[in-house]
């Protein structure tokens, strides 16, 4: 593969829990590597870009045509593949021009009357991009956005509005074009490059009645003081120890259910969420799923994010690179 799956997290926070309830806490960043669903370019390593016909822009889109993984090249001799870019739309309204008028009181109190004028535009562009191997073969049917947007400018004098309107055109002509190939660019980038993705979560700590969680808890404080630099052999043999003190802990849930054991559902569904934590930041998505979809009396903040976490395991294990 390109690149390897780099895992980080921003995790400063953690999550109280006690066993009636989660207490929020702040929700943090954390950084995961997607994986494409088509894996057909990943032994070339080479681009080029090319604009098919008139692109509003081309100097700002050509800057965020950025393949993660591969490189861009000069010439399309030297590129593996090419990357065709489309602007198969592109309007703008011709502006309706209104004016109103208000009754207002003047700086003497005297009654007086008020002219505004308004320009009315709206601004569409679509954009296709799609992949084309040296020998010709188009790898793919054209990923395609479209945007749309409405300039509005109300001033006191019709000059004035002219003016600012046909200004504030000229930059939402820009901003719109930028954004419709951003959006058909993204499409492609997840289809065929690993993307640097984040969900919102953040570690549990532990405190119920008089019950002594400071091991846990020192756990869960480290863990996210690590956690947040890149991954290393040292961090990752603490993670897995860490993964162990959490499992020894669960280990001891009562299993007859009572709700004021140490270690009760509330807190084995908070063990199970560490659990979790620490394998997504490892990259095993395989056991954080395993672990995400046995925690289960968690707050509907926290399930929110649980859920998208799930959601980008599952992701990762279906386009997992055999």
């Amino acid at each position: 593969m390109k690149k390897a799956l780099l895992f980080s997290f921003i995790l400063i926070l953690g999550i109280k829990v006690s066993a009636q309830k989660f207490d929020d806490g702040e929700m943090n960043k954390v950084h995961y590597t997607q994986n494409p669903t088509d894996y057909s370019i990943q032994k070339l390593s080479s681009y080029f870009i090319e604009f098919d016909g008139e692109i509003h822009n081309e100097t700002e889109i050509k800057k965020n045509a950025v393949m993660p993984g591969f490189t861009l090249t000069d010439t399309k001799e030297n590129a593996e593949f090419t990357i065709i870019i489309m602007e198969s739309n592109f309007n703008s309204t011709k502006p309706v021009i209104s004016k109103r008028e208000t009754k207002i009181k003047n700086t003497e109190g005297a009654h007086a009357r008020r002219l505004t004028y308004t320009y009315n535009s709206i601004v569409s562009a679509t954009y296709n991009v799609n992949i084309t191997l040296k020998d010709g073969t188009v790898l793919t049917s054209n990923f395609e956005s479209s945007e749309k947007k409405k300039v509005s400018v109300s001033e006191d004098s019709p000059t004035r509005t002219r003016m600012v309107f046909y200004k504030n055109l000229e930059r939402e002509k820009d901003n719109i074009t930028v954004d419709a190939f951003n959006t058909a660019f993204a499409k492609l980038k997840e289809s065929y490059c690993f993307v640097d993705k984040e969900v919102l979560s953040s570690f549990v700590s532990f405190r119920y009645k008089d019950f002594d969680y400071t091991e846990l808890n020192r756990v869960a404080r480290e863990g996210n003081g690590l956690i947040t630099s890149k991954i290393d052999n040292n961090i990752e043999k603490i993670i897995n120890q860490d993964i162990q003190i959490f499992q020894s802990e669960l280990d001891k849930f009562d299993k007859s259910e009572n709700s004021k054991s140490r270690i009760n559902s509330k807190l084995k569904s908070g063990l199970l969420y560490n659990i979790s934590l620490c394998y997504f930041y490892l990259g095993d998505f395989e056991n954080s799923l395993k672990y995400l979809n046995l925690t289960s009396e968690i707050n509907k903040k926290v399930q929110i994010h649980q859920a998208n976490m799930i959601n980008a395991c599952k992701h990762n294990l279906k386009y997992k690179l055999i």
